[in-house]
C-alpha cells in the first residue's frame, strides 16, 4: 500500500522551521505538530491567555 502525504501550513501560524508542517495528512490520518504559541510573526504569546494560540 502506498500512503500520500499531505503536508499543510496555517497561513495565521508562524512558519515552522527546517522541513517541519503543522499538519501531515495519511492514510485518513493526521498528525499535528507540537505548535508553540507565536503569532504569524513569530512573536511569542506567553503573555496572553491560551485562547490567543488557536
Amino acid at each position: 500500500m502506498s500512503s500520500h502525504l499531505v503536508m499543510q501550513n496555517i497561513e495565521a501560524l508562524s512558519s515552522p522551521g527546517g522541513h517541519y508542517s503543522h499538519v501531515v495528512t495519511a492514510n485518513n490520518m493526521s498528525f499535528i505538530s507540537g505548535l508553540l504559541p507565536l503569532d504569524k510573526n513569530g512573536v511569542p504569546l506567553t503573555d496572553k491567555p491560551i485562547e490567543f494560540s488557536n
